[in-house]
Order: C-alpha cells, then sequence, then structure tokens
C-alpha cells in the first residue's frame, strides 16, 4: 500500500499559555478529519513540541511529509518551541531534506526572513508573517486556509480566500500576540501574512 502523504502540525505555546493553540489544534484537526478518513493524508499533531520532536518526527517520516505547519511564537529567526528555540537557518535544513513537502506554514510572528532559509535549503512554498500577528487572527487565518484546502482548492486560491474571510476581521481586535516581545498593534491594513514561492507552479499544489 502506498504511504499516505503526512500533514505535520507543530504547536508550542508560552509558559502562561497565553495562545489558543489546543483551539486552533482542534479546528485544523476536525476540518481535515475527512481528508484523513479518506486516507488521502496522515494528520499528525505534536503539542507542546520540543525541538528533538521536530527531529525525530522528520526522520521517523523522512520524505513523507507534504505539509509542515508550525504556530506559536516566532521571529526573524527562530522558532520558539517547548523547550528552546529552533534556530530557522538549522531548521530549515532538515525541512528541506523532504523531497515531497508541498508547503511549510509558520503562523507566527514576524518570520518572513526565515523564508531565504527554507529556500535555500529546496522548500518550494512558504507562507510567512511580516509583522506581529494577533492570535485569534492567526487562528482565523489558518482555519480558512485548511478549510479551503481540504475543500480542493490550490494552495494560491487557499491563501487568497483565508485572506479574504480575514480582511472583514474587527480590526480594532487586539489580544495576544504569537512574538516573544509584545508591542502595541501596528496600524494600518497590509495584510500580516504572505505567500512565498521560488516558482509560480508550486502553488497549484492541491490536495
Amino acid at each position: 500500500m502506498k504511504a499516505k502523504p503526512i500533514f505535520f502540525f507543530s504547536f508550542a505555546n508560552d509558559q502562561s499559555e497565553t495562545l489558543r493553540l489546543q483551539e486552533e489544534e482542534r479546528q485544523l484537526r476536525e476540518i481535515l478529519q475527512h481528508a484523513h478518513d479518506q486516507q488521502q493524508i496522515e494528520f499528525l499533531s505534536l503539542g507542546s513540541t520540543s525541538l528533538d520532536d521536530i527531529y525525530r518526527t522528520f526522520n521517523r517520516f523522512n520524505n513523507r511529509i507534504a505539509l509542515f505547519h508550525y504556530s506559536g511564537h516566532s521571529d526573524e529567526s527562530f522558532l520558539y518551541l517547548a523547550d528552546k528555540g529552533a534556530r530557522a537557518e538549522n531548521l530549515s535544513k532538515v525541512i528541506g531534506i523532504q523531497k515531497k513537502l508541498a508547503l511549510v506554514f509558520l503562523n507566527g510572528c514576524s518570520n518572513k526572513q526565515q523564508v531565504e532559509d527554507l529556500f535555500a535549503n529546496g522548500v518550494k512554498v512558504v507562507i510567512a508573517t511580516k509583522a506581529p500577528i494577533e492570535d485569534s487572527k492567526a487562528l482565523t487565518f489558518s482555519k480558512n486556509f485548511y478549510d479551503a484546502l481540504s475543500g480542493g482548492k490550490n494552495i494560491k486560491e487557499s491563501f487568497d480566500t483565508a485572506a479574504s474571510r480575514l480582511k472583514n476581521e474587527d480590526p480594532e481586535l487586539v489580544f495576544n500576540y504569537r512574538e516573544i516581545v509584545q508591542r502595541e498593534p501596528i496600524e494600518g491594513t497590509e495584510l500580516e501574512w504572505g505567500l512565498y514561492a521560488i516558482n509560480a507552479k508550486y502553488l497549484d499544489w492541491v490536495l
């Protein structure tokens, strides 16, 4: 039997559990359950993810991971895990080895600069952020992205759908940010998330 592609979800909250990561994990699991049940994918989720968890999972399922999703605190150089920060220039090497990887989705704050490390190591498509992102908006964006992807839309169509939904949100919503250093909300209406690809043809990938 042909091995199913794996959607690998990694969640890492801070010690005070300020982010709604359990809710995000629950909703994404619910959205992707049908695809999992229909043998289209294997949904793999790790809560309170450590650095060893990341390496062990990529080693165990080498060349089966089609999508890697991170939710938690981040910045231009690190993804912050349960035990320590994962430096982008190192982690990107492990991620990029995956030959069937279609997408890396970094659902944390201000991590756009990590895209270049990922591209340099073979990753083809990345969703990343260029500013602090508010926690409830991060949940809304990821939920709508995967809802669209599971419905048969390609990566770009799913991104555009999630972006469209987010633009209808109340701009006054301000709670917790997915970065280590708390700050005041940034003025403006430009979408914090960006879709980056080494070639536009890779945005046509569908589930």
